[in-house]
């Protein structure tokens, strides 16, 4: 909030005190109040000084979801930072392919596909061209063609 708008909203521009409010609240009995057109001024004003600080708060609020949101960029870019510093990316392709070679001894596909290579072909667009150009990782894929996994992958009941 801005020194201006404090020191706006809380005065109104009839002399509207706490204690004129108090005082006369006490000292009357019933509904019969001395100065109505300097307390109906008073409302007025009150509701007015109300109403600017629910404009006020309203702006804040939005500048609040602003800055959030600008927040979750600058963290998503840091994440990105981070990211690109992670150790993994110092390894050469030799070494990687190396370890997905040991990764992958097994590539099945039966009910489900269960194939490492593909998994892996799944993690980023580096890890992806390294599993493709990695002949190693292709050269054994195993398919169970059993009746019971035949019918399975077909939609067929088996049992029945």
């Amino acid at each position: 909030m801005n020194p201006q708008t404090t020191a706006n909203l809380g005065q109104a521009s009839v002399h509207c005190q706490k204690s004129f409010v108090l005082d006369t609240l006490r000292a009357n009995f019933g509904t019969y109040t001395s100065d109505v057109t300097h307390a109906s001024q008073c409302l007025i004003d009150a509701e007015r000084d109300a109403r600017r600080c629910d404009d006020e708060i309203q702006k804040l609020e939005a500048d609040i979801v602003s800055l959030r949101n600008r927040q979750q960029r600058i963290y998503r870019r840091i994440d990105q930072y981070r990211s690109l510093l992670a150790p993994i990316r110092k390894l050469p392709p030799e070494v990687l392919g190396y370890i997905f070679r040991l990764i992958c001894t097994e590539n099945s596909a039966a009910t489900e596909i269960d194939c490492p290579a593909v998994h892996l072909s799944h993690v980023c667009a580096g890890w992806r061209d390294l599993a493709r150009t990695t002949p190693s990782l292709w050269s054994n894929i195993s398919i169970n063609l059993s009746v019971q996994s035949f019918s399975y992958i077909l939609g067929l009941d088996y049992y029945g």
